[in-house]
């Protein structure tokens, strides 16, 4: 299958932008984390955030 990225470098990415946006200092912070990898149209990332 081509052009599938790893589902850690997909999260790498979306942390980096986290951390590049505000969302939150560093993504070394995150303590819990569940992924899943789905294709879909159109394509996306859907982040939910909670406090501790």
């Amino acid at each position: 299958m081509a052009d599938v990225p790893d589902l850690d470098n997909v999260f790498k990415t979306l942390g980096d932008c986290m951390v590049r946006c505000g969302l939150m200092e560093d993504d070394r912070l995150i303590v819990q984390l569940s992924l899943a990898k789905a294709w879909s149209d159109p394509a996306g990332i859907w982040v939910r955030v909670e406090a501790l």
